[in-house]
């Protein structure tokens, strides 16, 4: 019940978990404790939120989040500390690949159609605006977040 024990419990796993070999051993640990990371992207402290939303990236890079996790991640994007916003942004990242294929598939663009990096992360950036939605007005949250993670907004 203290935050700060939070926040050191998810900082130790941040640390384990950036280690191939740690993860792997892990791996049953990590399905046990995933509603748990769940409820700490829920943290009323936003510097628990924060390294939970940063041990959220680590694991979905390494395949072991489901996509719904990664929807709270992302509704992360709308929330009205800073702090929290960026870190989702940066955590947007690992996400991108996904986001850009689903835009690229709703809108029938052949894969084969040769696109930049750019309009590739513009892409992703849309589909995900689309799938978060603009409740209190959250795409300038969203896209003030994001700001400084991709390039092409700039």
């Amino acid at each position: 019940k203290n935050a700060s024990v939070r926040l050191e419990v998810l900082l130790a796993l941040k640390t384990l978990t950036s280690s191939e070999s740690h993860l792997a051993m892990m791996d049953t640990f990590i399905v046990r404790f995933r509603p748990r990371i769940a409820e700490m992207l829920r943290d009323v402290e936003a510097d628990v939120v924060v390294e939970a939303i940063r041990l959220s990236a680590i694991l979905h890079e390494h395949s072991e989040l489901d996509p719904g996790h990664m929807n709270v991640v992302m509704s992360l994007l709308m929330d009205k500390n800073q702090t929290i916003r960026n870190t989702a942004a940066r955590a947007s990242k690992t996400l991108m690949p996904t986001l850009t294929e689903a835009y690229r598939k709703h809108r029938k663009i052949s894969s084969k159609e040769r696109v930049d990096a750019g309009e590739k992360q513009l892409q992703g950036i849309a589909q995900l605006m689309t799938e978060l939605g603009d409740r209190n007005n959250g795409y300038a949250k969203a896209i003030d977040g994001l700001w400084g993670v991709y390039k092409v907004l700039e």
